[in-house]
């Protein structure tokens, strides 16, 4: 028998879009935040007490979230990145079951499709 020219894990997927949709979520509250103190620090909870101090300590602790905002992003892009990779692969998967008239084979236990085995 033929080694499969393609497998497709449905729960890889899975995982992986809820992944994007945590990673997304994240990027867009940090967002919102960073734009709500830029706005007005003092309702939004960035200046704390008075004096310079204070507000050094919170303008470092913006810096911080800014930077995790990066990394976060960059996580992102590569999840997102991946995600699109595979989604070609199915599609090309795909396309080679209806140019060739491969079979597919499905294994329900383990949510995995295998085209050409």
């Amino acid at each position: 028998m033929a080694s499969p020219i393609f497998q497709f894990n449905a729960e890889g997927i899975m995982a992986a879009q809820t992944s994007i949709a945590t990673m997304a979520g994240q990027c867009r509250d940090l967002g919102d935040n960073l734009k709500a103190v830029a706005v007005d620090p003092v309702e939004n909870g960035i200046w704390i007490g008075e004096g310079s101090v204070a507000y050094l300590e919170q303008m470092a602790l913006l810096l911080t979230d800014n930077q995790q905002m990066a990394v976060l992003l960059d996580r992102f892009q590569q999840e997102l990145g991946a995600f699109a990779q595979e989604t070609s692969d199915f599609i090309y998967a795909q396309r080679l079951v209806a140019d060739k008239g491969a079979e597919v084979k499905s294994d329900s236990d383990a949510v995995t499709w295998t085209i050409g085995g």
